[in-house]
């Protein structure tokens, strides 16, 4: 035969094709951190989500690879292999609390509360009438905010900043991962980075989900930059401050905007550890992606960052916060929300588009915002008393952060819940709800209209 039939020569460019694709997220997964479903996952989906076989074949293939490998890699016995531990610069096992590893080396560590528990009593968010489904407990209780000191200890990045200790164990507190610290990925890595020594007092504020997140970055990783502001007079007694991430515009200019020298900052990723005379971090949230923040912080949040709003500028009373170009969870018949909003006074606003500044100055001025659940919503934060918030939920992932901080300010909030489309988006086997929360959705264009019409009605 001299040629292969188009459908085999097809079928061989295409399998070619998918191998090298899959190359390449392999090759992408092994530098990322896996933040419950890996961004590479994601973004293969969404490539090859025409294909049929690709969730069906592809998806689970990869999750059971992915899988494996932790498993193997956990089961190396560094503990028993001489010269080994050292290689990998793995820790040797986990400390369950502060509290127990204050007690065993009370020079290596010292804590001071900074922001004392915070409670708040919520009552069911309904849906025209009808209360939303998976709502949390109520009431609300935040745990108290704690700066924390430690002499010697080496800091890993990925999800967060994975801290180890002096005697060269993870402290499980400080270290946040989706699988828990028992089986934070630490222990699944082969070998760590070679730590860089940095001399001096460090702050580390690297925080989950923050390098990418409008929402993380504002109400996660912003509040733990205050508190050591506020434990230390401010950043001049610091040689260093690491951060996950600062290379989106709002990133440096809320920094700027709290006074932390830009020069100082370091990065922290996967592939980037440090060894620290001296660290200075604080407590993190629990359940980071619900309930938003406190009272106390939600003021101290808002105190510090709605004086840079900007002046100048001028923006729509109305505003509606699209979600057309989002890779995941997206409002899928939005444009036939479009007529209603228009007749209705309402302007689309894109936050991404704007300076910090002038997110502050528009959700400060606005009367009225609507919008699909999404990060946009953590400008909240900024609106007077008396605005009227329609949040527009996912089936599948009710977060209630935005009632949380419609709570805090005083603001007038309703919700329409939407309904499911097509699974076009992955799942976690693990956790069932953030494994939903990728899912798009749509809206009953009634249910939305009669929900507006009884936001609207609060502005008459």
């Amino acid at each position: 035969m001299d040629e292969w039939p188009d459908s085999i020569g097809n079928a061989f460019h295409k399998a070619i094709a998918h191998a090298t694709l899959l190359a390449s997220v392999l090759k992408e997964l092994k530098a990322a951190r896996m933040n419950q479903i890996p961004k590479p996952l994601l973004d293969l989906h969404a490539r090859l989500k025409s294909q049929k076989w690709s969730t069906r074949i592809l998806t689970p293939l990869l999750r059971w690879a992915w899988n494996i490998k932790r498993r193997i890699a956990r089961t190396i016995p560094v503990a028993y292999i001489p010269g080994l531990r050292t290689w990998s610069g793995r820790p040797k096992g986990h400390w369950t609390s502060l509290v127990a590893y204050q007690k065993a080396y009370p020079l290596s560590i010292s804590i001071t509360t900074v922001s004392p528990m915070g409670t708040a009593r919520r009552e069911k968010i309904k849906n025209n009438g009808e209360e939303l489904p998976h709502q949390g407990a109520s009431p609300i209780n935040w745990p108290e905010r704690r700066v924390i000191t430690l002499k010697n200890v080496r800091i890993v990045g990925g999800y967060g900043a994975a801290m180890i200790s002096s005697d060269n164990r993870l402290l499980g507190e400080l270290s946040p991962d989706v699988w828990g610290y028992p089986n934070h990925e630490l222990f699944s890595r082969l070998r760590l980075p070679n730590p860089i020594k940095l001399k001096g007092r460090v702050a580390v504020v690297a925080t989950p989900e923050s390098p990418n997140n409008y929402g993380h970055w504002l109400l996660d990783l912003l509040p733990r930059v205050l508190a050591i502001r506020q434990a230390n007079d401010g950043f001049n007694s610091f040689d260093h401050v690491v951060v996950n991430s600062s290379n989106f515009p709002f990133c440096q200019e809320s920094l700027r905007i709290l006074g932390l020298p830009l020069e100082k900052i370091l990065p922290l990723d996967g592939s980037i550890a440090y060894k620290i005379d001296e660290c200075v971090t604080t407590s993190l949230r629990d359940a980071h992606w619900r309930d938003s923040l406190s009272l106390e912080e939600f003021q101290l949040v808002r105190h510090n960052l709605i004086k840079a709003a900007d002046t100048k500028s001028s923006f729509p009373k109305r505003l509606f916060l699209p979600r057309g170009g989002a890779k995941f969870r997206k409002l899928m018949n939005e444009e036939e929300l479009a007529p209603i909003l228009r007749a209705n006074g309402f302007h689309d606003f894109y936050p991404e588009r704007y300076s910090m500044a002038e997110q502050i100055a528009a959700f400060k001025g606005a009367e009225i915002i609507v919008g699909a659940h999404s990060s946009a919503f953590s400008n909240l934060l900024f609106c007077q008393a008396g605005t009227v918030v329609l949040e527009i939920f996912p089936p599948n992932h009710t977060d209630f952060s935005w009632w949380t901080l419609s709570d805090h300010g005083k603001l007038k909030y309703f919700s329409v819940l939407g309904s499911g489309v097509t699974n076009l988006a992955l799942t976690s086997g693990r956790n069932h709800d953030l494994g939903n929360r990728y899912r798009h959705f749509k809206v009953d264009i009634n249910a939305f209209t009669r929900a507006l019409a009884n936001a609207l009605n609060y502005l008459d």
